[in-house]
């Protein structure tokens, strides 16, 4: 439960692309 911020950014980075 330490990579919980990496998690965060990759989902954000993935929505951002899906959003594109």
């Amino acid at each position: 439960m330490s990579s919980n911020r990496a998690d965060r950014a990759i989902t954000s980075d993935r929505l951002s692309m899906r959003r594109q």
